[in-house]
């Protein structure tokens, strides 16, 4: 794939190569408060000298801190050939900072179990952790926190604990709600994530680290072939010959020729507390069963509290987190998973926080500028991680003097800057959903005594329809898949949609759109999805955002603010739809900041269901009609201030 110049930063001093540092590592086992051993990585800089006194930060992953290698192929280069921190912890140790990565317990070489994400047990170890770190003679009392996905979110969780030295964080690509951003967005269960991502920690808590990557290989090699002039034939043709299972075990096997597992700590030579600790690691939980079955927010799994959603989100600890006072660098991709939604409404919970928000899928490493295919992001991650660790990690180091909110524009291919999210300038504008499939600006609201006159259009729900190998979801699980949707006009050909007549001048929509539906079904419970699509002159499609709600969740509004419709998912609010009945639908579509220029038209396409991610609640024979005229069903979509669409 072409590298995309259309993500480079702002600032050119950000662009300048960073120095890096392999560092000076030793690893050992710390013993927690009730006698567990996690496996802990020490990296200082090459160049440090006795008496100095560095910052710290650490990275607490689920993914092996680092892997064990032949002695052949035991080298820096290749010990982090899939350590995707890598280049991230050498750019820190070359700027002074010291480096811990630690195994969390029931993972990679550390003992104990791994219950589920984010226990209190393993949120209390990083609190022991960091009181470790403060008493070594190299650390000046400061400890920073960051990490893509899982690690994002320990990081967070950790600050919730108040520890006095972690100053700040960094959750990159991460959630705040586990139910919402990840296991059910809009109430919808994203299956085919809390399978595989089952799958991949059941193989690596069993140290075939081979297979794990195998798997993920597979998922990335699928979804590359899937667009035209792309990297990875050569596995799509294995995939075409051999079938994906065993392709799999063919890579694994190769893989199992370099990789041996977790690496052993520098004090078990021999690997025997290694093979202990595997051991303590097969009581570890599977997320999939533990989410499958559950159907609201406030869920606990066979009456056990600690297994509700909130006590391992970030969000049900937002105050603790506000009262730590630490400084929190908000950080996501509109293309990654509901992450972007995350970011925002982080940002919009933390007062001071800072967001930015960039064309990206997970972990950044691909980039969609818009209207074309993903291409590998030219972004300097680091450069900019590292200035906001040093104002709040280095005394004396200048405060940023910069607006708190970045985000980029696809379609226009620029950063921009707000003082919020979203921007100030920008303002609702409301669409009619017409019986002739077209969305039109909203007029008036008529007078409460006038005639009210109403259609249907009615939806058919196909069993069969998804979004294929290249969405924002698979991303989430293998972060190389471009989430550009290069078959969309195919796929969405038989859906039903409403369109804009060509638009008059150049719009821009930034923020959260929000769906409001008149509908009535002849089932009790569906999954309804909403995509936006940019159509150009020549009819080309190109993907905007999409939002979801599984209609059981309908009434568990909380409120509709400036990071769109907010909900509790609760039990209590729980309510089937009634045959026959006519019901409101109100949700928003996640994030985006998106310029189509004059004579392109915005299609919004409404499905049942997306079968390659989600699971099926939808029965097949599902019916849903939409009201069409007058304010029945519209959609809100955040315009920037100078550019409202024509009435």
């Amino acid at each position: 794939m072409k590298q995309s110049p259309l993500d480079a930063p702002w600032d050119p001093l950000l662009s300048r190569p960073l120095p890096r540092d392999a560092g000076l590592r030793r690893s050992r086992y710390l013993t927690m408060r009730d006698g567990t051993k996690l496996a802990v990585d020490l990296t200082l800089p090459s160049t440090y000298r006795t008496g100095q006194k560095l910052p710290t930060i650490l990275r607490q992953t689920r993914y092996f801190r680092s892997v064990e290698l032949p002695r052949s192929l035991d080298f820096a280069a290749a010990r982090d050939a899939f350590d995707i921190s890598a280049p991230t912890r050498e750019h820190f140790l070359a700027a002074g900072y010291a480096w811990v990565d630690v195994d969390v317990r029931g993972s990679g070489v550390s003992f104990g179990t791994w219950p589920l994400p984010w226990s209190p047990a393993e949120v209390g170890d990083g609190v022991e952790i960091a009181d470790f770190i403060v008493k070594q003679p190299w650390s000046n009392g400061l400890i920073g926190s960051t990490g893509i996905s899982y690690e994002g979110t320990t990081a967070e969780m950790l600050v919730s604990r108040a520890h006095p030295a972690v100053r700040a964080i960094a959750p990159r690509f991460s959630l705040l709600c586990a139910y919402e951003d990840v296991a059910f967005p809009g109430g919808a269960q994203l299956a085919w994530f809390t399978e595989g991502w089952s799958r991949f920690n059941a193989l690596l808590d069993a140290h075939r680290f081979h297979d794990a990557m195998a798997g993920l290989v597979g998922i990335v090699a699928k979804g590359q072939a899937a667009g035209p002039g792309l990297a990875a034939k050569g596995l799509h043709r294995l995939l075409e010959l051999l079938g994906p299972e065993r392709t799999n075990k063919l890579i694994g096997l190769a893989f199992g020729t370099v990789f041996l597992g977790g690496r052993r700590v520098d004090e078990d030579p021999q690997g025997v507390l290694r093979k202990l600790a595997l051991a303590t690691h097969a009581g570890n939980g599977d997320v999939h069963d533990l989410v499958s079955g559950v159907d609201y927010r406030d869920d606990s799994r066979e009456g056990q509290p600690e297994r509700a959603f909130d006590l391992v989100s970030p969000r049900g600890h937002l105050e603790a987190i506000r009262a730590s006072g630490a400084a929190v660098f908000s950080y996501g991709g509109f293309f990654d998973g509901a992450y972007a939604q995350a970011a925002a409404r982080r940002h919009r919970s933390l007062p001071g926080s800072r967001l930015l928000l960039g064309p990206w899928g997970h972990a950044g490493v691909i980039a969609h500028p818009g209207r074309g295919l993903g291409a590998p992001a030219a972004f300097p991650h680091d450069a900019l991680l590292l200035r906001f660790f040093d104002t709040h990690l280095k005394p004396g180091s200048a405060a940023l003097d910069e607006p708190n909110v970045r985000f980029f524009t696809m379609g226009a291919g620029v950063w921009r800057t707000a003082q919020s999210w979203p921007p100030e300038h920008v303002r609702p504008q409301s669409f009619t959903l017409t019986s002739q499939r077209k969305l039109e600006a909203a007029q008036p609201l008529p007078s409460p005594n006038g005639p009210s006159t109403h259609s249907f259009v009615e939806l058919q729900n196909d069993p069969n329809f998804g979004t294929g190998d290249r969405s924002r979801w698979r991303g989430v699980l293998a972060a190389f898949v471009p989430a550009d949707y290069p078959d969309l006009a195919l796929r969405f050909e038989s859906c039903t949609h409403f369109d804009t007549e060509p638009l008059a001048r150049e719009t821009t929509i930034t923020g959260h759109p929000v769906l409001r539906l008149s509908v009535r079904s002849n089932e009790p419970d569906l999954v309804v999805i909403a995509y936006l699509i940019d159509v150009a002159a020549d009819g080309a499609c190109h993907y905007v955002t999409e939002g979801h709600l599984r209609t059981l969740h309908r009434d568990s509004i909380q409120q509709v603010s400036g990071v769109g419709v907010e909900r509790d998912f609760a039990r209590a609010n729980g309510r089937p739809l009634v045959r026959g009945e006519t019901h409101e639908l109100c949700f928003n579509l996640l994030p985006t900041s998106h310029r189509l220029p004059a004579g392109h038209r915005l299609r919004l396409v409404i499905t049942l269901g997306d079968s390659d991610h989600f699971a099926k609640t939808t029965p097949d024979n599902a019916r849903l009609g939409i009201a069409t005229g007058g304010h029945a069903s519209t959609l809100e979509l955040p315009i920037e201030g100078s550019e409202a669409i024509d009435r």
